[in-house]
């Protein structure tokens, strides 16, 4: 346990997988927008009322809160950093990445009833999405030599830039493209 849990303070494999965790979120949205208005869409920017200073304060304590307080260290350290290196051990990489999907889906399902979430957004996210991410994020994990610093830095990333930008389909399309 201290061995996998000092991955938290001590970073595992090249540098260039943490560059690449911060290219999928914000890059991944905003590059997703700048398609969806180039062929004409709707994609509005939610910050940009706010102005650049202040929008970039708000996602840095919004990205802050998530790896402090909620899905970073917290979840991180139960979902890939316990659980991930153990179902890996015994079960192809693939399995292990759905199994840990769909307990990590599963524990988010009474905090998206308790919200008064839509149903039809809840399946939507639970059962795809959070599985494109679970697969990314086993990725990530794998290529980082099995760092919990790496997935727990991705998922407030996730967070913070995948509430605060647009979801467009492009958006869906190029995270579902690298997941493939």
């Amino acid at each position: 346990m201290r061995k996998q849990f000092s991955t938290l303070l001590r970073p595992r494999g090249p540098a260039l997988w943490y560059l690449v965790e911060f290219l999928i979120f914000p890059g991944i949205p905003l590059l997703a927008m700048g398609i969806t208005r180039l062929f004409g869409g709707e994609a509005p920017f939610y910050l940009a009322d706010l102005g650049f200073e202040c929008a970039a304060i708000l996602l840095l304590l919004e990205f802050l809160k998530g790896f402090l307080l909620t899905g970073g260290i917290n979840e991180e350290s139960g979902w890939r950093g316990f659980a991930l290196p153990r179902l890996q051990s015994k079960y192809p990489v693939l399995v292990s990445a759905l199994i840990v999907w769909f307990f990590w889906a599963a524990w988010h399902l009474p905090y998206d009833f308790g919200r008064g979430d839509e149903l039809r957004w809840i399946l939507e996210n639970r059962l795809v999405w959070n599985l494109v991410v679970s697969i990314i994020m086993v990725w990530l994990y794998n290529r980082t030599n099995g760092s919990l610093l790496a997935v727990a830095l991705f998922h407030p990333a996730m967070n913070a830039f995948g509430n605060m930008i647009t979801n467009t389909p492009a958006s869906r399309i190029l995270l579902a493209a690298l997941a493939v």
